[in-house]
């Protein structure tokens, strides 16, 4: 890795822990910071799902927003690109394995950006890679750029977002929320998705423990050991048919 890269490497983990701390204070700091160096993890999410062909927010248009996809060679002419989850070099690799780059712009700044993944997913969070079946959709990492924010962006785009994976073929979506970002739970609720599982993951050294629980009846599922969970983790209180 080169200086700059080095430095710019350095300069967004230092301007993350900061931000990091500024919001949740010293404590969760710290025990982010030992999660980041992979001591032991405890993470809750919410797992949500929908099918583009029956959601009625998928007939909407919205003639105001336009969603663009963004190819490899679009992203490389960017000069700054969002930092938020990975570098510019991840987002490449990407768009290179095949996952799509859908954002909003206001001029020519990308001001809404969201991934969808197909076939492979890998959610370094919850430290599980698992295939997905084709015509599915992890409708992975959505973000707004702060300044944009409240002005119900996020909710007029996801229609256009149902719209594409109609149009290409997909059957089934689902989206992986942490169980306090409670912003992004309402505006994903809001446009069609329904919750179907929460996951508790535990994680000390190499010892992992997986608690899945059924949103609608509470039923539960565990899996632990030292292995890696099921690959049919992320479906197992799925309501959408099987494959």
């Amino acid at each position: 890795m080169k200086w700059p890269e080095v430095h710019q490497w350095i300069q967004t983990k230092i301007h993350k822990t900061r931000d990091y701390y500024r919001k949740f204070g010293l404590w969760k700091t710290i025990l982010r910071f030992f999660e980041s160096i992979d001591i032991f993890k405890r993470k809750v999410f919410i797992f949500l799902e929908l099918e583009p062909k029956d959601s009625a927010s998928a007939q909407e248009q919205n003639h105001s927003i336009n969603l663009i996809r963004v190819g490899k060679e679009d992203l490389e002419k960017v000069d700054k690109y969002l930092y938020e989850w990975f570098e510019k070099k991840e987002a490449l690799k990407g768009l290179e394995a095949g996952n799509v780059l859908l954002v909003v712009k206001d001029e020519e700044k990308m001001i809404f950006y969201q991934w969808l993944e197909f076939t492979k997913v890998d959610l370094p969070y919850l430290d599980l890679s698992f295939f997905i079946p084709d015509g599915t959709a992890y409708l992975a990492y959505m973000y707004t750029e702060p300044e944009y924010r409240r002005k119900g962006i996020a909710s007029k785009v996801k229609p256009l977002v149902f719209k594409y994976l109609q149009e290409n073929g997909i059957r089934r979506g689902f989206s992986i929320i942490a169980s306090n970002n409670a912003e992004s739970l309402r505006v994903n609720k809001k446009v069609g998705l329904k919750e179907y599982q929460t996951v508790i993951y535990w994680r000390l050294l190499f010892f992992k423990y997986y608690r899945v629980k059924d949103y609608a009846t509470g039923s539960l599922k565990v899996f632990w050991g030292s292995g890696g969970a099921t690959q049919e983790l992320w479906k197992i209180f799925s309501k959408i048919g099987t494959d």
